[in-house]
């Protein structure tokens, strides 16, 4: 059994492990994490904006071709 006379001041009880800042601690204010939350929130609106400009044209270029060639081959077949 490990006493706490076994543990130096910079170690954790449980693990004998070197105190570190916990990944679950908290390092934001609550307005500070609000903050980071929106401004992610908003770049991700951003890029699905984006997307979704890009699939537009995709698609309007892709009914296009299909339109065309369906028309050169009603024409060849006509």
């Amino acid at each position: 059994m490990v006493t706490t006379d076994d543990i130096s001041p910079g170690m954790n009880e449980q693990s004998l492990a070197p105190n570190v800042a916990s990944p679950l601690e908290n390092k934001y204010t609550e307005d500070e994490e609000q903050t980071r939350e929106i401004r992610s929130l908003r770049n991700k609106v951003k890029i699905l904006e984006e997307r979704r400009g890009t699939w537009r044209f995709n698609c309007s270029s892709i009914m296009a071709l299909k339109s065309s060639k369906m028309l050169s081959w009603s024409s060849r077949t006509g």
